[in-house]
């Protein structure tokens, strides 16, 4: 009992860390985390592509549960690739509507939109946008927001919000167009 106390208890790759039902450890055995920024979301690399999971606690467990959301073709390889890279965020379950799988943020010139990639699809849509920073200009912090409508628009974007040193960034995004 000691050493399990030591160690944690252990639920199918998820392990509580001591005896404090607040901290919580997750074997991602071979894969790499790739992001956590999205709240109670997870991507780790499987291969080249990105899983990404969602942890949740039920009500009355002390357990998490940790299911897999979607996967996006490709991300971990790309993710790996790009030496500038500040930020990883992930699209939110059910906002599929805005089609954004994912934003890759470099840290002072480009993001790259990932769009969903649908059953039977072999690949989304991808966007590579600059951010036209100015010179010495730097991304400090990145979040998307999903369910963002722009005035007279149908469609459904998602918000991405850069912060630099000198000022606060809004760009609308959709993966669909």
């Amino acid at each position: 009992q000691q050493q399990q106390q030591q160690q944690g208890s252990q639920h199918g790759g998820v392990s509580q860390i001591g005896g404090d039902p607040a901290e919580w450890r997750v074997s991602c055995g071979p894969h790499k985390v790739l992001t956590n920024d999205t709240p109670g979301m997870l991507a780790v690399s499987d291969d080249v592509d990105a899983c990404v999971l969602h942890l949740t606690w039920p009500d009355h467990d002390l357990t998490p549960t940790v299911k897999h959301i979607y996967t996006i073709p490709a991300l971990a390889y790309i993710a790996a690739g790009k030496t500038q890279r500040k930020h990883v965020l992930t699209g939110t379950p059910g906002d599929e509507g805005a089609g954004i799988a994912a934003v890759l943020v470099e840290a002072s010139k480009f993001y790259y939109v990932y769009g969903w990639v649908g059953t039977g699809e072999e690949y989304g849509v991808q966007q590579v946008v600059d951010m036209e920073l100015q010179d010495g200009e730097r991304v400090l912090g990145a979040r998307l927001i999903p369910g963002f409508r722009l005035a007279g628009s149908e469609k459904p974007h998602a918000l991405l919000v850069l912060a630099t040193g000198r000022r606060l960034l809004l760009h609308a995004l959709s993966g669909r167009d």
